[in-house]
């Protein structure tokens, strides 16, 4: 091999590397979302839900 082979060479290595690094971070974060999906805090059925302005009600008003 000349030494552009190796340079060659390297630079593959390298690539394969930086995607091998890349895939597995991404994996870890996606693996880490689904956890908290999974075990993470869940509301209970019997909460309140938060209701917007515009969905309430009017108030009566006094007599």
């Amino acid at each position: 091999m000349t030494e552009d082979d190796d340079v060659v060479a390297r630079n593959k290595r390298e690539m394969r590397l930086m995607y091998g690094v890349s895939a597995g971070i991404v994996l870890l974060i996606l693996g880490i979302m689904g956890a908290n999906m999974l075990w993470g805090p869940h509301t209970p059925a019997n909460a309140p839900t938060d209701m917007s302005s515009q969905s309430r009600s009017v108030p009566s008003a006094p007599n």
